[in-house]
C-alpha cells in the first residue's frame, strides 16, 4: 500500500476554503466536459451532515497520446468511477477503473480542514504499517503566495491534509517495489 500524506498551509479561513473548494471543482468539472468526455454526476444527495457525489469520468482523448495508442476505439477502458463524501471539514474520495482493473485499482483520498498554523503530527491517527510507510510533503502556500508570513494571526491560517492511498503492487509491477 502506497500511503503519501500532503499538509497545505493557506492563508484562508474556512469559509473562504469552503467556498474556492465547491467552486474549482464545478468550475473544472464544467470545463473539461464536453464532445463524450469529462465528468458525469450519477447521483447526489445528503449523506450523515454532508454530500454524497458519485459520478463516472471518460477520459480518451484527454488521455496522453502514448496510453491512448494502447486503447482499441470504442473501449471505455479510461473510464474511472468517484464516489465521495463530503462532510466538511473532512472528506474521501475513492476512484475505481470498473471496466479495466476492476477491484485491483484504486485511489482513495482523504481529507481534513484545520484551523490555525500548528500541524497536526497524525491527523488521520494510522497506526502500524500504515504509518510506517507513510511519506509526508509539506507545502506551505501561505508563505508563497501571501508574503505574510509573521503579519496574519494563526486563526487566519488554514492547514489541510490530504493522504493518498493506492496498491503499492499496481505502481511498482515489474520494478522490485523500487
Amino acid at each position: 500500500m502506497l500511503v503519501h500524506e500532503y499538509r497545505f498551509v493557506m492563508p484562508l479561513s474556512p469559509e473562504e476554503y469552503k467556498i474556492g473548494y465547491l467552486y474549482t471543482v464545478l468550475k473544472s468539472t464544467a470545463s473539461e466536459t464536453g464532445g463524450g468526455e469529462g465528468a458525469q454526476f450519477l447521483e447526489t444527495r445528503r449523506c450523515f451532515e454532508g454530500r454524497y457525489r458519485k459520478k463516472a469520468y471518460f477520459l480518451k482523448e484527454k488521455a496522453p497520446t502514448v496510453v491512448r495508442r494502447f486503447i482499441p476505439k470504442g473501449e471505455k477502458l479510461l473510464h474511472l468511477n468517484e464516489e465521495s463524501w463530503n462532510t466538511f471539514p473532512t472528506s474521501e474520495t475513492v476512484l475505481t477503473t470498473p471496466s479495466f482493473m476492476k477491484d485491483k485499482f484504486y485511489i482513495k483520498i482523504r481529507s481534513v480542514v484545520e484551523e490555525g498554523r500548528e500541524v497536526e503530527k497524525n491527523v488521520f491517527k494510522l497506526r502500524g504499517e500504515e504509518l510506517k510507510k507513510r511519506v509526508v510533503e509539506d507545502v506551505n502556500i501561505a508563505d508563497i503566495v501571501s508574503g505574510r508570513k509573521n503579519t496574519v494571526s494563526p486563526g487566519d491560517f488554514l492547514n489541510g491534509f490530504k493522504l493518498c492511498n493506492a496498491p503499492e503492487d499496481f505502481f511498482f509491477a515489474g520494478r522490485n517495489g523500487s
